[in-house]
């Protein structure tokens, strides 16, 4: 006679008794916020930073093309966009968060 074979077994994972999350358990998992970018001069060029981080994102000759590399990353990242003068005076702040 032939051995039979075992069935698979589902996995016995419960998923009736999960708990949701809430803004204060989010608070305390330290759930991050949607990314900070920064569009600002670096030694002549147009620079793209993301808060937090040293080296730039991106670097470019004019500012509105920094300007829209910073808006594709910020959209993907849910995050916000900021764009300074040469100055360094933030002149807008767009948000991008669903």
């Amino acid at each position: 006679m032939p051995a039979k074979k075992k069935k698979a077994r589902p996995s016995r994972r419960k998923t009736s008794g999960r708990r949701r999350t809430t803004k204060k358990t989010a608070k305390r998992r330290g759930a991050k916020k949607g990314s900070v970018y920064t569009v600002q001069t670096l030694k002549g060029d147009w620079v793209v930073k993301k808060q937090g981080k040293k080296t730039p994102e991106g670097k470019f000759a004019t500012k509105p093309k920094a300007v829209v590399a910073g808006t594709r990353l910020a959209k993907r990242a849910k995050g916000t966009l900021k764009i300074k003068s040469k100055t360094g005076k933030i002149q807008a702040t767009r948000n991008f968060a669903a």
